[in-house]
């Protein structure tokens, strides 16, 4: 069986990370379906371990800031059309960038289509001893559409530790 997991995702003081070419701002992770046990942590953190669960997992990411605010002006902010281009992912403790989308079907990770400008879906088959590090990226409607991007982590079932990363609520 697998565990459905809803949770509002929120972004807010917006900054451009020149470095990287995109838009860094503090993203709240909010899980609000199940209440226990918590399997998406406030930095976006999926530990599955920790949380004791070793099924599937299908995660509803509820896309909550629609606008949001740089330099004083309000832009549109949207998950992409696929919503895999929204989800980037790499194994291990590699930093993913835009080209390395989730696959619409199948795997150990995919995010399908059809779920609209403010919901992405994740499944994760839940694979032993998976880590990953993933992005959830928007496209915010400025200078002709620019991504704003967070990247947690993603530990599977079997697995002992959380990679270490820099910051847990930014992109870096």
């Amino acid at each position: 069986m697998t565990l459905q997991v809803v949770v509002n995702v929120m972004a807010d003081n917006l900054r451009w990370n020149p470095s990287k070419g995109w838009y860094a701002a503090t993203f709240i992770f909010q899980q609000v379906a199940p209440l226990s046990p918590i399997v998406v942590d406030k930095f976006g953190n999926i530990n599955l371990p920790k949380a004791k669960v070793t099924e599937p997992i299908e995660v509803t990411y509820n896309w909550c800031s629609t606008a949001v605010e740089i330099d004083g002006d309000l832009y549109p902010a949207i998950v992409a059309d696929p919503p895999g281009e929204s989800f980037w992912v790499l194994p291990g403790n590699a930093k993913p960038n835009s080209t390395d989308k989730g696959s619409p079907n199948g795997g150990d990770l995919s995010v399908p289509n059809g779920t609209g400008p403010d919901k992405l879906i994740l499944n994760n088959a839940n694979q032993p001893n998976k880590v990953y590090t993933y992005c959830f990226a928007v496209k915010v409607g400025i200078d002709g559409g620019q991504w704003l991007v967070a990247d947690p982590k993603i530990v599977n079932t079997g697995t002992s530790r959380l990679y270490s990363y820099q910051s847990p609520n930014q992109a870096n």
